[in-house]
């Protein structure tokens, strides 16, 4: 019997390319990853746009005000509430309508013709009546340490009732 020759003819190695995993990532996914990061961005300016906007920062300054009047119905005299019930007011006007009379003195604030300019001139009135009233317990000599009860009530009601016209007079943003 004769041997027949091994043939010497080797096959191709085969394309394997099809099988190795891709290096990059498919479309899909930087299109999924692109709409996620704009809608984060919307996302976040939104938020902070409700967080700072001017009805948002008076919101919070008028519910703090009426937090610190709270705490204030506590204090033992007269000089301490008025002094109290000041303060929270003058803090309310600093933060909510960006006046600069938290830290003036009475006689500062009423002087500066400026003063809470963005609220009509009746609210500017009454403002400057009822800080008077303050400044009259603050200011005048009392012998007595006895409380005004209806001081830190009156100066809730203020702070309401300005509150409530300042909103009217401020036009609101859609």
């Amino acid at each position: 019997m004769e041997e027949t020759p091994p043939t010497l003819d080797l096959p191709d190695i085969p394309d394997v390319n099809h099988l190795l995993p891709s290096p990059s990532i498919p479309w899909w996914i930087w299109v999924i990853a692109i709409l996620l990061i704009v809608c984060s961005i919307w996302l976040f300016r939104l938020n902070r746009t409700r967080k700072t906007s001017p009805e948002a920062i008076a919101e919070k300054a008028y519910q703090q005000a009426l937090a610190s009047l709270e705490q204030s119905r506590s204090l033992p005299s007269l000089l301490q509430q008025a002094t109290a019930a000041s303060l929270t007011l003058r803090s309310y006007f600093a933060t909510a309508l960006q006046d600069s009379s938290l830290f003036e003195t009475h006689e500062e604030f009423m002087a500066r013709h400026n003063a809470l300019a963005s609220l009509p001139e009746q609210m500017r009135n009454e403002i400057a009546q009822f800080f008077g009233t303050l400044a009259r317990y603050k200011y005048a000599p009392n012998e007595s340490s006895s409380t005004h009860p209806s001081l830190i009530e009156d100066s809730a009601t203020a702070l309401h009732h300005w509150h409530q016209s300042a909103r009217a007079a401020t036009p609101q943003t859609p």
